[in-house]
């Protein structure tokens, strides 16, 4: 099994500059739009959490690829499905907010 991260390192620091981007450009657009709500989903710290505390949602592997719910990657960059519930429900609980 190949292990997830080995072609991926420099993506979390990409993802903290491409989230520090859209959180000042969604500031700067909100001020010239005041008629408009504005919400930002954080998938990555969903992300950050989920594989920090993988047993508590459900994961018993975080590094391998697999197809079955139990692990957290499709391929070296996909999701499984059973992070894609977990991300729903945040995204749920942001639009209910």
């Amino acid at each position: 099994m190949l292990m997830v991260g080995t072609h991926n390192k420099a993506l979390g620091p990409r993802i903290q500059e491409w989230n520090e981007k859209l959180m000042s450009r969604s500031k700067q657009f909100n001020e010239l739009h005041d008629d408009v709500d504005i919400a930002i989903f954080d998938a990555f710290g969903i992300f950050n959490d989920v594989l920090d505390h993988h047993e508590q949602h459900g994961l018993k592997d975080i590094t391998s690829i697999c197809y079955e719910d139990e692990c957290a990657w499709y391929d070296h960059i996909h999701p499984t499905a059973h992070i894609h519930e977990i991300l729903a429900s945040g995204l749920l609980n942001l639009l209910a907010s």
